[in-house]
């Protein structure tokens, strides 16, 4: 499973879009297993608000945020599944 950003308009936005299409369909092909795009938007800021909770110190939270963000990606495809 990877990481889909869902993007709107901008010319440097569809191109990473394109460059994470092309990084899955390589993937695939090297690995032999089905990848699957999963939406990310607002996985950071689902993120932020759950370090808030048990967090007060935004330096800290800023720190783990990308981790809480892929953290977040992935619960969402594993509801998904369910």
């Amino acid at each position: 499973m990877s990481s889909r950003p869902r993007l709107r308009g901008s010319l440097p936005r569809k191109m990473a879009l394109a460059r994470v299409e092309q990084f899955a369909r390589r993937l695939g092909t090297k690995t032999a297993l089905p990848i699957t795009l999963q939406d990310e938007r607002l996985s950071s800021r689902e993120a932020e608000s759950r370090l808030a909770l048990s967090d007060k110190n935004w330096r800290s939270r800023k720190a783990r945020l990308d981790a809480a963000a892929a953290a977040v990606i992935l619960q969402d495809y594993l509801d998904g599944r369910a």
